[in-house]
């Protein structure tokens, strides 16, 4: 009891409870009626109770109130930043979309300037045509008035390219003549040559095979050793290097097969001089020959 009386003697003013806490107020009010059933509780029962009972049905309201606003807060809050949240995401679309029609711009405004300059490069050049045009025009009407020729005129020009064409005929029969007589020349200074050169080359041979006969050499070795040196020369007149070489290799085989023998280094050298020399005129001798029949075959036949 004594509790009782020390909660019924606490003040039971709704005004210094806290707001929002309906669960106290109602405490309160069943600590009234206990104390209402208590002889020794001094505060009034039935008019605190009923005080008490509107005061937390107020309290309740306000509290439903305040929750419902808060609810409605939250949900305004969270719809203004989902659509906080939209915008920032169109403002980002807006601005990447910006950005690409200021390239797109950028771009739009070279082709642009490069055009210009083209258009202005092909005026340029329509007008340089234009006048290339009124020049040939003129000159062309220059040279018409030029070569405007009377009949008297026409007739001395035609006369004349026929007097013309006669001497170039005259001309064309004696150069004819002369280049029969300058082949026919290079035919006999040929056969000269041919002659004075098979003159030569008799006496060479004949001192190669008196040569090869005195040193004991064989035939086949001095035939082999000159048709190499035959060889050489005309890879050295070609010059065809892959030749040169081969041969070359190939006579130094040769020459080497002849120091295996007695034969002293002089007479072997004076061997290898005249194969030499021997090869030396009978490919003189050939290249006569090719000319003297190149020679026959431009000569026309006589009528």
């Amino acid at each position: 009891m004594l509790e009782i009386k020390r909660l019924c003697n606490e003040t039971t003013d709704p005004s210094t409870f806290p707001k929002k806490d309906s669960a106290i107020l109602a405490f309160r009010v069943f600590r009234l009626s206990v104390c209402r059933q208590s002889n020794e509780c001094n505060c009034e029962s039935e008019s605190d109770i009923w005080d008490l009972r509107q005061k937390i049905s107020k309290l309740e309201r306000q509290v439903s109130s305040a929750e419902s606003s808060n609810s409605g807060q939250l949900v305004l809050r969270k719809n203004i930043e989902t659509e906080k949240n939209n915008l920032q995401i169109a403002k980002r679309n807006l601005e990447s979309r910006l950005s690409d029609l200021q390239s797109s711009n950028w771009s739009l405004q070279s082709a642009n300037s490069s055009l210009s300059t083209e258009l202005e490069r092909r005026d340029k050049d329509v007008e340089w045509g234009k006048r290339e045009l009124v020049k040939t025009q003129s000159d062309r009407d220059n040279y018409k008035n030029k070569w405007v020729l009377s009949e008297n005129e026409v007739r001395k020009i035609t006369d004349s390219f026929n007097i013309l064409q006669i001497e170039s005929n005259d001309k064309d029969n004696e150069i004819s003549a002369k280049e029969e007589k300058i082949i026919s020349l290079k035919v006999k200074l040929g056969e000269a040559e041919e002659d004075i050169l098979h003159r030569e080359l008799v006496s060479k041979e004949k001192k190669l095979d008196e040569l090869t006969r005195n040193l004991a050499i064989e035939p086949q070795s001095i035939k082999e050793l000159r048709e190499a040196y035959e060889r050489l020369i005309k890879a050295r007149e070609d010059y065809n290097r892959g030749n040169v070489v081969a041969t070359q290799r190939e006579i130094d085989a040769k020459k080497q097969e002849l120091l295996q023998t007695d034969i002293s280094v002089d007479n072997l050298y004076k061997v290898y001089r005249n194969c030499e020399k021997v090869a030396e005129v009978r490919i003189k001798l050939e290249k006569i020959h090719e000319e003297r029949f190149e020679a026959r075959q431009e000569v026309p036949p006589h009528h």
